[in-house]
């Protein structure tokens, strides 16, 4: 089904709509984008769609070409090593500020990071949503530091990490597994204990760093199937 756009804004309509047509892979990693086709289809001329495509670009959630225009960002190990790598230190460098700085003279800062923290809670959470409450309990500890290059730059990794999220997002076992982690970072910040919330990071990010790793092999297998069958049995 064809999607039209209304005029107002239509860049960021374009924006939000391309966003989440490839977090949802409804658009494959490794896609062209072909701002002349996609405009045609969203009924909007290419000027907004370009620059639709360039806010997609400066996310990481789209890679240009020299000679071949836009690509949808399709990740390879080394990416994922490298995303997860530079998560791990934001995340770190978060709830230190957090507890050796904010907590002290702002005690009640801790109300909104346990609000946050519950909301991120599987089964009180739908499976349906619970990447983004996940994603949006680790962003409430960044967003307490007020830095917001470092609130920017973590957006922009988290926008490029919900790629890997669809196998956590379709399993019980790992949503409670993540509930697991998020508990003991939770409970580490309550009891302003940086050693146990560091540690807890790190455990969490490895187990989501080689869930990522699974996935990207489940998609690789699943693209070669569908190439050289074509999706069906001869």
């Amino acid at each position: 089904m064809k999607e039209k756009l209304v005029v107002n804004n239509l860049t960021e309509q374009a924006y939000e709509l391309l966003r989440t047509k490839i977090l949802n892979k409804e658009i494959s990693p490794g896609t062209r984008l072909v701002s002349s086709t996609l405009a045609k289809e969203y009924g909007i001329s290419r000027t907004p769609l370009r620059d639709a495509i360039r806010k997609l670009a400066d996310d990481g959630l789209v890679t240009p070409s020299p000679t071949k225009g836009f690509f949808v960002f399709e990740p390879t190990v080394k990416d994922i090593e490298e995303i997860f790598e530079i998560r791990q230190i934001l995340d770190i460098a978060g709830v230190t500020k957090l507890i050796t700085e904010i907590l002290p003279t702002h005690p009640e800062a801790l109300e909104h990071i346990t609000k946050s923290y519950e909301s991120s809670l599987f089964p009180t959470n739908k499976s349906s949503t619970f990447v983004q409450s996940d994603e949006d309990f680790h962003a409430s500890i960044i967003a307490m530091t007020g830095n917001s290059r470092l609130i920017g730059y973590y957006a922009d990794l988290c926008s490029q990490t919900k790629f890997f999220r669809k196998l956590t997002s379709q399993n019980e076992q790992k949503m409670q597994q993540a509930n697991e982690y998020h508990k003991k970072i939770y409970e580490g910040i309550k009891d302003m204990n940086l050693g146990l919330t560091i540690s807890a990071i790190k455990s969490h990010i490895e187990y989501s760093r080689e869930d990522a790793i699974q996935q990207l092999s489940s998609d690789t297998t699943e693209k070669t199937f569908s190439e050289t069958t074509d999706g069906s049995f001869q």
